[in-house]
């Protein structure tokens, strides 16, 4: 399987600087690699090119994203209708 990991995360400094996203992050592409599957991975902080993102998206059958934010909705405009999205949050909305 084809997975692409996003960290989404945004270093905040003297309040988030984004270790626990890193760690998770981490562990998903060494889980997910030791199992023989093709990861790819983003991380937004460190630059990115908008064309090479398309192509992993599209590219992918699983698409982890990684952030502290909560995310009440994912919108797969384009998106391969046979591509996951998995959203990994490690905030609570608050909500039950």
């Amino acid at each position: 399987m084809r997975v692409h990991i996003v960290n989404a995360h945004l270093t905040y400094p003297n309040w988030s600087e984004g270790t626990l996203n890193h760690a998770m992050a981490e562990k998903a592409k060494a889980h997910l690699g030791a199992r023989g599957h093709d990861v790819t991975e983003t991380v937004v902080e460190e630059s990115f090119d908008p064309e090479v993102e398309v192509r992993r998206h599209l590219d992918a059958d699983l698409v982890v994203l990684q952030t502290s934010r909560v995310i009440h909705r994912v919108v797969r405009k384009n998106s391969s209708p046979r591509t996951a999205v998995m959203v990994v949050s490690n905030v609570s909305s608050g909500r039950r």
